[in-house]
């Protein structure tokens, strides 16, 4: 049987920290259940500011609630007068000093709740799930996410007997605790009932130590400073190659059989590697290839990447069983056959351009050989 847990709690303590910051003592339990009721106030109160998350710090006498939002004029309103009211009411509820922080989320579109939300409001409001969700998807991987997922589960459509659908995109490593993955649940109210929206969002792996800090990072809208401690970027994206706009999304496996009859002699530099067998080579490769050549040049001459990978490749994750049609796209690659140029070379002397274009090589999954122009004469 599959033991699902959420992937936040699950990365607690290794990549993601607590959204309560306190210490219980004897009266745990009647804090964790006024934790409950703020949060549960503030997301009613303020479903229309496109909420993120709700961390509660406390002192001894003082509750700081940092709310995070999309829409933090909303929340602040004319002059401030929102935070205020907002303010009194939470000190009806808790009966202690309540200090308010708005935080604005910079990129909606890369966190789950507020993407989870807003697939659940256009649900209410009639729009075709299968558009809104497209859409949300489209969004996201546009903004630089590595994986989205989403599953809409109920009487979809207003059909008589229930069923969930899951639409996913790019890659969603559940079982890789560096990988930094979003988790949101989200409601839609419609006339047939509860339609559930679950939302996993992947913006990258975080390598090294990580700072838990719960604000970390944030902004205050109000003018405040975020808190010290550093500000380290999610993911650092790779800018891989693939095709802007594909006619079809997924493709027929294909032959590789011949030697190359194209591509296999060197075009522009002098030197270059050229292919010994055929293999796919994904988008990752070839600019890990290109990393290489780059940093050992030292960024001198001048480098061509004489393959594009155009072709979509599906994988299925380890939890799918035999059938169910192909999976989504997992990335892109190019076929190559034996003969075809990779990188050439050009504005270095040879034992640079060799040395470069062998560590290139060692970033491929294909035998390579080491090339040069027949005219060359070395200065």
């Amino acid at each position: 049987m599959g033991q699902k847990v959420n992937p936040i709690g699950n990365r607690v303590g290794i990549i993601k920290g607590w959204d309560s910051n306190w210490y219980g003592g004897n009266d745990f339990s009647g804090k964790l259940v006024e934790d409950t009721k703020i949060r549960e106030y503030l997301n009613a109160r303020l479903a229309k500011a496109s909420l993120s998350k709700i961390v509660i710090e406390r002192t001894l006498k003082l509750i700081t609630v940092t709310v995070n939002t999309a829409r933090p004029g909303i929340i602040i309103g004319k002059g401030g007068q929102e935070v205020d009211k907002l303010k009194e009411e939470l000190k009806k509820i808790t009966k202690k000093e309540v200090q308010i922080n708005i935080f604005e989320v910079k990129r909606p579109e890369l966190d789950a709740a507020i993407v989870a939300g807003n697939i659940a409001r256009q649900v209410e409001g009639k729009i075709s799930y299968r558009r809104a969700i497209k859409m949300a998807i489209a969004s996201t991987m546009r903004m630089g996410a590595e994986g989205i997922k989403v599953v809409i589960s109920g009487r979809l459509g207003g059909a008589e007997m229930a069923r969930n659908e899951t639409y996913k995109d790019g890659r969603i490593p559940l079982h890789t605790f560096r990988a930094d993955i979003d988790y949101a649940l989200g409601e839609a109210l419609t006339k047939v009932g509860l339609i559930g929206i679950k939302v996993w969002i992947c913006n990258g792996e975080v390598y090294g130590k990580r700072d838990l800090s719960p604000n970390i990072g944030a902004k205050n809208v109000k003018g405040g400073k975020a808190p010290s401690g550093g500000f380290r970027k999610k993911s650092d994206h790779i800018a891989m190659l693939q095709p802007k706009k594909t006619k079809f999304r997924r493709s027929q496996k294909g032959k590789m059989k011949g030697n190359a009859q194209r591509g296999n002699q060197l075009a522009f530099g002098s030197f270059g590697i050229k292919t010994l067998e055929e293999a796919w080579i994904t988008g990752r490769q070839l600019e890990a290839a290109r990393q290489a050549v780059t940093r050992h040049m030292k960024r001198e001459g001048q480098i061509w990447i004489r393959v594009f990978p155009d072709k979509p490749i599906t994988k299925k994750p380890a939890e799918v069983r035999m059938g169910k049609g192909k999976g989504a796209p997992e990335g892109f690659v190019v076929p190559v056959t034996p003969g075809r140029i990779i990188i050439e070379a050009e504005g270095v002397p040879f034992d640079v351009a060799k040395e470069a274009l062998r560590l290139a090589a060692a970033k491929l999954p294909v035998a390579t050989k080491f090339v040069v122009r027949h005219d060359y004469a070395e200065e």
